[in-house]
């Protein structure tokens, strides 16, 4: 009840996420996502787990309801392995999704929760050292700055559509 009473005076509110394989956190995330008010009023994430290399098409799968269970486990799995440069392996990410997805499931189309990942730590194409070195040294620096620059460009244009928008931040 908290956590939704912020989002009445604020346009983003920021929890910030415990140690990674604390699953019981993306509880409570859940079931903040799929309370009545986030849904008609929030309705988007940006989640520091996860690179933004990952959209649009994480948003696709989080908005089609139409697939099945089997479905639904190769494309986790397949976000997860593109979740962080290296393994990730945390069940955190998949586990959310997952739940979103599912949440999704049951919500009319225009009122489905969408998810933004925001690390900057990836390599495009197939990993090379003289890749992973250039991503360490251009991006790896600034991280922070980096992803806080996505929020707020991505929030930024997302209210220049709807001026009422408003965002959780993981």
């Amino acid at each position: 009840d908290y956590t939704i009473s912020m989002f009445k005076n604020n346009d983003i509110v920021i929890l910030c996420e415990r140690h990674h394989q604390d699953i019981t956190q993306y509880d409570l995330f859940l079931e903040i996502i799929q309370d009545p008010y986030f849904v008609e009023n929030v309705g988007v994430i940006f989640t520091e787990v996860g690179t933004q290399i990952l959209n649009p098409a994480l948003n696709i799968f989080l908005q089609n309801g139409n697939l099945l269970k089997e479905e639904t486990e190769k494309e986790v799995l397949n976000f997860q392995r593109q979740c962080m440069f290296s393994v990730w392996e945390k069940s955190n990410f998949s586990y959310f999704i997952k739940g979103i997805h599912t949440i999704n499931k049951k919500m009319g189309c225009n009122k489905k929760i969408e998810m933004y990942p925001t690390d900057i730590l990836y390599v495009e194409g197939k990993p090379t050292e003289d890749k992973v070195k250039d991503m360490i040294m251009t991006r790896m620096i600034k991280r922070d700055e980096l992803m806080a620059a996505y929020i707020i460009e991505k929030f930024n244009s997302m209210k220049k559509i709807n001026p009422k928008q408003k965002a959780l931040v993981i």
